[in-house]
């Protein structure tokens, strides 16, 4: 899991997981200053050269929360929060991280712009980083704002054109079950597309919880990357089944995956984190980090063909079936009993890869 005696020659990236500095997260920015606030944020990965995380929220021009955020952190946009203020809060967000420098992807004023990557040169290597996400999230149009849809010609396409022009390619991609560790077919097919197109490096997040990872001689796959920074209470509020479960969700890590020459990548770290209550990476207990690696070292291990009767067993927990089925019953309140059998209709779909051109696996 940890394989300090690789080459260390070439690029240390962090993959990192949602990151949302709202609630607790930005009043904690707010009272020890962003300097203060960013060190804190970056230290479990501080000797990363460069780390990739996806934004899960809006940035405000007011909040200085955008001071978080260097020319080292790359920060996906696709995602199904980061319209939660609109067209403005989109386009505000984009010209705040342009502003100050900070490389970012996946979301534009249409398809055309949400489809360009970002492209960072490193340490004689030229890298290419493509963000997408569900196409049922705020998909751009050809004249309307929104964020890169996950969808496989999509994806070809644009993982050939940036291959022509970069020693790697990476695509972060929000899409998967939340609270579920095993891929869905749909994330299953979209890594097995990304990587025959080229790309070397592929990550999940959107579950809100960690994952297996894989690698082969095409590149590596990492299913799900948890959280990084991501104050629950804000999301959750205080319901009691959804804070008695959402504390294994606090558990978290950090890949830190080497990148040299062409398709030469693979993990050589994984760092254990918990994410305290403020939102904020901590250090987590001794038993909690070594819980952390052997559960990840058994997603890694388990096979694709036995994912089906996993992911199945994973399905049928009572925190799992609890979270979703509350989830579910809200929609159901705000927006209509046949809204709610809608979303969960399209929802399966997605996830089975029968959604928006995905074919399953």
């Amino acid at each position: 899991m940890n394989d300090d005696r690789r080459d260390p020659s070439g690029l240390l990236l962090a993959c990192l997981g949602d990151a949302a500095p709202v609630g607790a997260a930005q009043q904690l920015v707010e009272q020890v200053g962003v300097a203060t606030a960013a060190h804190r944020l970056w230290a479990p990965v501080a000797n990363s050269d460069l780390i990739l995380v996806n934004l899960e929220s809006p940035l405000a021009r007011n909040s200085g929360t955008v001071g978080l955020f260097s020319r080292k952190t790359f920060t996906g946009l696709a995602n199904n929060h980061i319209m939660d203020a609109g067209d403005h809060g989109l386009l505000e967000t984009m010209d705040l991280l342009s502003a100050h420098g900070v490389p970012h992807a996946g979301a534009g004023r249409n398809l055309e712009s949400a489809r360009q990557p970002a492209v960072i040169e490193a340490d004689g290597l030229r890298l290419g980083i493509l963000s997408a996400a569900d196409p049922r999230f705020h998909a751009a149009g050809r004249t309307t704002a929104g964020v890169f849809p996950a969808q496989s010609e999509l994806l070809r396409e644009s993982i050939a054109e940036t291959t022509r022009r970069c020693d790697h390619v990476i695509v972060s991609l929000h899409v998967g079950i939340e609270f579920l560790p095993y891929p869905s077919p749909a994330q299953l097919c979209l890594a097995d597309t990304c990587l025959a197109a080229g790309a070397s490096l592929v990550l999940f997040h959107h579950a809100h919880c960690i994952a297996g990872h894989r690698q082969d001689a095409r590149g590596v796959v990492l299913f799900g990357t948890g959280k990084y920074l991501f104050p629950y209470d804000f999301y959750v509020g205080h319901h009691g089944l959804t804070r008695w479960a959402i504390r294994r969700a606090r558990r978290a890590a950090a890949w830190q995956v080497r990148l040299a020459k062409a398709r030469d990548v693979h993990v050589q770290r994984v760092i254990p984190l918990w994410i305290g209550a403020n939102g904020f990476p901590e250090k987590p207990a001794d038993s909690d980090a070594e819980w952390t690696l052997r559960w990840i070292r058994r997603l890694s291990r388990r096979s694709t063909a036995a994912l089906p009767f996993w992911r199945t067993l994973a399905l049928l927990n009572p925190v799992f079936a609890g979270l979703n089925a509350r989830a579910y019953l809200e929609l159901a309140r705000q927006a209509g009993f046949r809204k709610m059998l809608m979303m969960a209709f399209c929802g399966l779909r997605a996830q089975l890869g029968r959604h928006d051109g995905l074919a399953r696996p």
